[in-house]
């Protein structure tokens, strides 16, 4: 945008409303001025690039080419202070990373709530607390109750949807496939690559309690995934979620989260022995995605994305989770 034309720009208005914008984005450690937008947006800086632009947008002669000019200001600053924000905070979550031991206290244990129907309290009190008190609640195939079970996961019950209500909320279909599916590859493999190796599972909560990655306004990813052999450790975040509306690109935070988590391991734990990584498994079936991006299996799993077996027999697309080759090199 012409400097001509950007002292047409009511800079005090742009200034007031992208005040609104950073309370309703809840920047509130955020502070800036209108000699500081107007820097931004010198054309000398070359911190934008407009394409596919009408003169009449960029260099006004109505009253009402400047109001659009100004619209497309706002949308311009909106981007930048945005992305702006999410870099700064990103540097700050990640300096401030630190391994911990996991103990009891931890609040991704936590105690699970059961809401009975009115109508059906009198029919499933009685068995849920037999379940309880029997300790068959700590086991599979429960019907009053349904879990996930998975012997490798740090505690039981993982419940899933029944007619009780439930507090955390329960399993969704695709978290519960990964946990079992995990159970039965580990089941299947135990004698082989991971014979040597050490598995354990948690279902990492929401915001508050689990472990989160501040980009998107905060990612929590389902679970979270420990790898042990000897002194060596990865932990793996393992996010099961539909792809249908995900970008795959370099601007996904949730796409190149294992990205970010090579980076850090190799620049900050490398003498500690551990190694962070990231998988997607994705809800949304694979012809899908296929003729989406115009990617085979190998491509997606690449960027970390893998495809359930439709039939539910095969577990071996799991098994670049258990690939531990990060490279030295990022």
């Amino acid at each position: 945008i012409p400097e001509t034309s950007l002292k047409l720009v009511d800079w005090e208005n742009v200034h007031l409303k992208l005040l609104e914008y950073k309370q309703e984005q809840r920047f509130h450690n955020l502070v800036f001025d209108t000699e500081t937008l107007k820097q931004i947006m010198e054309p000398a800086q070359e911190l934008y690039k407009l394409t596919v632009m009408h003169e009449s947008e960029v260099e006004p002669t109505s009253l009402a080419e400047v109001a659009r000019l100004e619209e497309l200001v706002l949308t311009l600053l909106r981007k930048y202070i945005a992305k702006f924000y999410a870099n700064v905070r990103k540097q700050w979550s990640e300096n401030r990373v630190r391994l911990g031991q996991l103990d009891e206290n931890d609040a991704n244990f936590t105690n699970w709530s059961v809401y009975v129907p009115r109508a059906k309290a009198s029919e499933l009190e009685p068995r849920i607390l037999n379940l309880i008190e029997s300790g068959e609640i700590y086991g599979a195939g429960l019907t009053e109750l349904p879990t996930a079970y998975n012997d490798r996961h740090l505690y039981q019950p993982l419940l899933t949807a029944g007619e009780a209500k439930i507090s955390p909320p329960a399993l969704e279909e695709s978290e519960q496939r990964f946990v079992e599916d995990l159970g039965r590859y580990v089941r299947q493999h135990s004698e082989e690559h991971l014979a040597k190796k050490e598995i354990f599972l948690l279902r990492n909560q929401s915001r508050g309690r689990g472990i989160g990655f501040y980009q998107n306004h905060g990612f929590y990813p389902d679970f979270i995934l420990w790898i042990t052999e000897g002194p060596k450790q990865r932990i793996v975040f393992i996010e099961p979620h539909g792809m249908v509306h995900e970008a795959i690109n370099e601007h996904n935070d949730k796409v190149n989260l294992f990205k970010r988590l090579r980076a850090l391991s190799h620049n900050r734990f490398r003498g500690e022995h551990v190694q962070l990584d990231a998988f997607i498994i994705s809800r949304t079936r694979f012809v899908i995605l296929r003729d989406k991006w115009q990617m085979d299996k190998t491509a997606f799993a690449e960027q970390h994305i893998l495809f359930p077996d439709p039939s539910g027999q095969n577990t071996d697309y799991l098994a670049p989770v258990f690939n531990d080759d990060t490279p030295q090199e990022l």
